[in-house]
């Protein structure tokens, strides 16, 4: 069996996941609080930029 299938299963076990949908969720739901994290930490100022946009 592949190493990573074999390690998601053992993974799935250990936390009593039945179905991917609960660990998706999980890591989605841990993703975005980190980024959310790290946007919050970030200055409250307004940073501008001049950006041309070409359209053809």
């Amino acid at each position: 069996m592949i190493v990573s299938l074999e390690r998601l299963l053992e993974m799935m076990e250990e936390f009593e996941l039945t179905e991917l949908d609960e660990l998706a969720d999980h890591i989605i739901d841990t993703s975005r609080e980190g980024v959310l994290a790290k946007i919050r930490k970030l200055p409250k100022e307004l940073i501008t930029h001049p950006f041309q946009l070409e359209l053809t």
